[in-house]
């Protein structure tokens, strides 16, 4: 034989294999090619009975080895077997605990999903929907809120190390009217409620707890028609990421969806860079009054000619009001008004104060009157023409450098008024309005407003001095029905507030406010000015590095003795400075200030003199002198204790109460201590310069209540603030809470009204009402910045085959529907996980029903495709609802047993080659050092086709030449690790069928058969096929070697619906 007849006959081979390879179905495996990791998506047991964990601990690991989670189902009732709660109002949680401890014995880690209403809280206690849960809604959501307050208490006594590590879910399909049959709305409240109870119950623990949004019905679940799978998903994530209705909270952390942008612009490390040109909001488009918060530096260094500007009420570019801000070393502020293509307003000052690279901007715009601060501190004051409503944006109108801004927070006002007419109250008795004030005189205005469910009110009220003391000043009325159906927050002289709820005439209810609420304080170190003080005759004082110097001019807290008590302690780090002794005497710390006439002090000399004196109409009186012995030129900590002074017990401060003390104590010395005659005055507390020659600066102070008593002065005008959702209402003065009432909800929000029960007068004004979400007092972000939510939702398959094609049939659906949800839901959580959190074949072709999927070789073919597509698709979990008949482990049971062998390994490359496009025949490969792992399955949903086996190529590249490998086989099919074919030879032979509607594949024997069946013939066959083992895997082991190129090419066949395991590793 010549050279080219053998080249010749070497081509020809060459040829030949190739074209076996291109003629047959093909798989290729490449070892070096890694695509992420193998992790277990079927690691969940869902448990609907807690009396199931009984069981426990031996049971799960026994029956299913690969499971390490549990999912307790309707965790806080609403199922008889599961009911906690009766109608006495008593909870018992020992079933609940028993159950997860049993869990925790386990080694399973419990999620919890709560959210049922137990049956005797239920709007609805005898409808009862899947697995016999109950669907309502709680009747009483204080009740209910307590309820799970006093659950998540439980739980953070019984498992205090552990709840940290238990995860909680929100109802099951809550958008499926089987479930929870009460809406979108309500389910968003429910969460509120929720999750502000969870908080409140686990607040000791010292961590943000999370709750994430119940699992979604999928438009897999066919037996509901109207799936309202995506709008449900969709605006969940939506909401989670909100704060509350008419407010907007943007950090940029996603994309610029909700802006309308109009130049250049995009977002860098979770800011807004505005390049050039100008961005609009989409959410904030019919506003008229609001508040506006936001952050701005310029890229580069500030310099003249930077300009920040902030659209308002725009509604085209000849109707708008705009705000611009040049910062600087000459900082510059410009408000421009034009209306129909008219400059209306227009005007530029020059702040005394500037401001550089990075700023804070407070806008607000109410009563047609704009107040900007900037870095806190005030800075323009105009009054507008009423612009209508519009859109908030920004502009770059330099363009010469970026400009940064962050942290937008917005809060649009749905109802605002001034009192320069009354056409929207309705007032009984006298009254009259003054300097936009509504003045009662034993009277009451009732404000004739359509409320929203939820809402919060802000008002101003200050009282006239006719009254006697401990009497009631006037009343805040809300939830009013009629004169003798409302609810009630009352005022007294002595500052006192008091809830009453008033039905048919009569007090329901009546508590007093400073039960169990803090004591108040008011504190500063200078960073800003706070709102709390007046600076009305502040000329030149300023802050700087945290230091506030004041020059002739005074800084009073903004109403009379805070706390309207006769004990208090003020605490202060001070020095002064005089160009002349004479004046030092000017630098004054101030209590029970009335006037200028009317005070009394504690005068501070730089010779280090101090002087205790009153004045009383103008005259002035020396109480008490002493010398400090300390240079007062420099910062010094003084503490002035009225009413009383401390006494230490072990290491504990205790206020003792003295009548008329007054004790200076500085740098931890007693300078003076005595008790002074006091006329009972009440007055502001402050700080006072009195000369220009003369300066005090003060680092910071400490104002603490120290008495029993505890409230404000009437007298004085206060910020008033009422929060009022279904179950909770909410009082606070000047930003500190004074009540908190928990009552139960009204049917509607009733209206809201004033009265004076007093001849001189309750005076009203600056009245503002925006909508809230239900649960104010929880509504901090739903989700902590470091929290990753989950969102989950079911998949189930039907077999069909004909006809139009259904969402579910097909396994690479799981891959569709997954992508989509991330779709819908990353303008929101970018990292958020998805989960099926119960999933299986639901129907089969011939619509008979599955309650535990196929047990046949056609469910684990079936649930093989199912966790490719949930790897390719990064799903984390898929839970299932059943692995074995009883103790008989199902051939679905057997693949998830072959699938812990790949858990951990690398994921590799696999690509195939279909001569018929076959579209569930594909495989999955990964590695463990040398060792390769390979599960190939032939899924077809027609379990009655007429269909042959595959026979197909499986090349391995990649790998060393000439070396022995061993392989490993293991087959799940008709034939192998399968009794379930054997149990329906055996039903076929003794005419066996099973309930009317039920699948004779139903992995859950039991549950598809008639009793008398199950003890007749089922219970005898189980025991066979156990003790012969026909459920069992089988190993076939062989060998082969490795070809010259460096690949294992082996013959394979796989029949319809089988799974083919492999694990090849070299000889050592």
């Amino acid at each position: 034989m010549n050279l080219n007849m053998l080249i010749l006959i070497a081509f020809l081979m060459f040829s030949a294999r190739n074209f076996i390879l291109c003629s047959q179905d093909t798989i290729f495996v490449f070892p070096e090619k890694s695509i992420g990791q193998i992790y277990p998506t079927y690691h969940r047991l869902n448990i609907w009975d807690l009396t199931h964990t009984e069981k426990f601990p031996a049971y799960p690991h026994h029956k299913y080895p690969f499971v390490y989670e549990a999912t307790l189902m309707t965790a806080s009732g609403g199922k008889s077997t599961n009911e906690m709660y009766d109608e006495k109002g008593n909870h018992n949680f020992s079933i609940l605990g028993k159950s997860i401890q049993n869990l925790l014995d386990s080694g399973l880690k419990p999620i919890i999903v709560i959210g049922n209403t137990p049956e005797a809280l239920s709007d609805m206690p005898e409808e009862k929907g899947a697995f016999n849960a109950n669907i309502g809604k709680p009747t009483n959501y204080k009740k209910y809120y307590d309820y799970i307050k006093s659950l998540f208490e439980y739980l953070a006594e019984s498992f205090s190390t552990k709840v940290k590590d238990f995860q909680f879910r929100l109802y099951t399909e809550p958008d499926f009217y089987v479930w929870f049959n009460n809406g979108l709305e309500e389910y968003k409240k429910l969460y509120d409620v929720t999750l502000a109870a969870m908080r409140e119950g686990l607040k000791n623990l010292n961590f943000a707890p999370v709750l994430h949004p119940g699992n979604f019905m999928s438009p897999s679940k066919l037996s509901d028609s109207s799936s309202t799978f995506y709008p449900w998903t969709k605006a969940i994530a939506k909401w989670l990421k909100e704060d509350y209705k008419g407010k907007f909270v943007e950090t940029f952390d996603s994309d610029l969806e909700k802006w309308d942008l109009q130049g250049n612009a995009k977002i860098q490390s979770k800011v807004l860079v505005l390049s050039k040109g100008r961005i609009f909001s989409n959410f904030a488009t019919d506003w008229i009054y609001f508040d506006l918060k936001f952050y701005a530096r310029s890229s580069g260094n500030a310099s003249d000619g930077d300009e920040l500007g902030v659209y308002f009420n725009y509604r085209d570019d000849n109707n708008f009001v705009l705000l611009t801000f040049a910062p600087g070393n000459k900082s510059k502020v410009t408000i421009l008004h034009k209306k129909d293509g008219a400059i209306k307003f227009s005007e530029s000052i020059e702040p005394k104060i500037s401001f550089h690279n990075d700023f804070k901007i407070d806008i607000s715009y109410v009563f047609d009157t704009i107040k900007v601060k900037i870095n806190e501190q005030p800075i323009l004051t105009a009054f507008l023409e009423t612009s209508g409503s519009g859109k908030i944006g920004f502009v770059n109108l330099n363009g010469k450098k970026d400009l940064i801004i962050d942290n937008i927070i917005g809060c649009k006002y749905l109802f605002v008024y001034d009192f320069y007419n009354i056409e929207n109250f309705k007032i009984k008795g006298p009254h009259k309005i003054k300097r936009n004030e509504l003045i009662l005189n034993n009277s009451e205005a009732i404000l004739d407003y359509k409320l929203p469910s939820c809402y919060k009110l802000n008002f101003k009220m200050k009282t006239d001095s006719s009254g006697e003391e401990g009497n009631d000043v006037g009343w805040l009325i809300f939830d009013y029905m009629d004169s003798n159906n409302y609810s009630a927050f009352l005022l007294n002289y002595h500052g006192y507030i008091e809830y009453k709820k008033i039905r048919q005439g009569k007090t329901i209810i009546s508590r007093s406010s400073w039960t169990g609420l803090p004591k108040p304080y008011f504190y500063s170190n200078f960073i800003e000015i706070p709102e709390d003080f007046i600076f009305n005759n502040l000329k030149t004082g300023k802050i700087e590095n945290g230091v506030l110097k004041l020059t002739n001019e005074s800084y009073l807290l903004g109403y009379s003795n805070p706390l309207f008590c006769y004990e208090f302690r003020l605490r202060a780090k001070l020095k002064i400075q005089s160009n002349n002794s004479a004046f030092d005497e000017n630098n004054l710390i101030v209590f029970n200030f009335i006037d200028s006439l009317n005070y009394w002090g504690l005068k501070i000399k730089s010779n280090d003199s101090l002087f205790l004196m009153k004045k009383i109409r103008g005259k002035e009186k020396i109480l008490a002198s002493a010398a400090s012995g300390f240079d007062l030129r420099n910062f010094n900590n003084f503490d002035l204790r009225i009413g009383g002074d401390i006494d230490i017990i072990g290491d504990r401060e205790v206020w003792n109460t003295i009548e008329n003390n007054l004790t200076l104590i500085i740098n931890g010395k007693k300078i003076i201590s005595g008790v002074f005659d006091g006329d009972g005055s009440y007055g502001k507390m402050g700080f006072i310069s009195k000369n220009d020659n003369s300066n005090l600066y003060i680092q910071n102070y400490l104002i603490t209540y120290e008495g029993d008593s505890r409230g404000i002065s009437p007298l004085d005008l206060h910020n008033y603030e009422l929060i009022n959702d279904d179950i909770v209402r909410i009082l606070k003065i000047n930003g500190i809470t004074y009540a908190l009432v928990y009552d139960t909800p009204t049917v509607s929000p009733g209206k809201i009204a004033f009265k004076a029960n007093n001849a001189g007068g309750v005076f009203l004004s600056d009245i503002r009402i925006s909508e809230i979400l239900p649960f104010e007092a929880g509504a901090l972000p739903r989700f902590p910045e470091d929290s990753i939510p989950r969102f989950s939702y079911s998949y189930y398959a039907q077999l069909q085959t004909e006809g139009d094609y259904q969402i579910g049939m097909d396994p690479k659906d799981i891959y569709n529907l997954t992508e989509e949800i991330k779709e819908e839901i990353s303008p929101y959580f970018k990292s958020a996980k998805i989960e099926v959190a119960e999933g299986s074949i639901y129907l089969d072709k011939d619509g008979s029903i599955f309650d535990c999927s196929d047990g046949t070789e056609l469910g684990s073919a079936w649930n093989a495709a199912i966790y490719k597509s949930s790897l390719d698709a990064s799903l984390e979990a898929f839970t299932q609802w059943g692995y074995t008949s009883e103790e008989l482990k199902s051939p679905t049971y057997n693949l998830f047993e072959i699938l812990e062998n790949l858990k951990g390994s690398t994921r590799i490359s696999v690509a195939k080659q279909n001569q018929n496009q076959r579209r569930n025949f594909n495989a999955i490969a990964s590695r463990n050092n040398d060792t390769l792992f390979i599960l190939i399955y032939n899924f077809i949903p027609d379990r009655h086709s007429v269909s042959s086996n595959i026979h197909f190529i499986l090349k391995i590249n990649e790998v060393p030449a000439n070396q022995k490998y061993f392989i490993e086989e293991v087959r799940i099919d008709s034939t192998h690790s399968n009794f379930f074919n054997n149990w329906l030879e055996y039903c076929k032979k003794t005419n066996i069928n099973t309930k009317p509607g039920k699948s004779m594949y139903d992995m859950n024997v039991t549950g598809a058969y008639d009793y008398e069946i199950l003890e007749k013939h089922w219970k005898r066959q189980k025991e066979y096929y156990k003790s012969a083992g026909d459920d069992l895997i089988k190993i076939i082991k062989s060998d082969i070697l490795s070809r010259e190129n460096g690949s294992v090419i082996l013959p394979l066949h796989i029949p319809k619906n089988g799974i083919l395991s492999l694990k090849i590793y070299p000889e050592e």
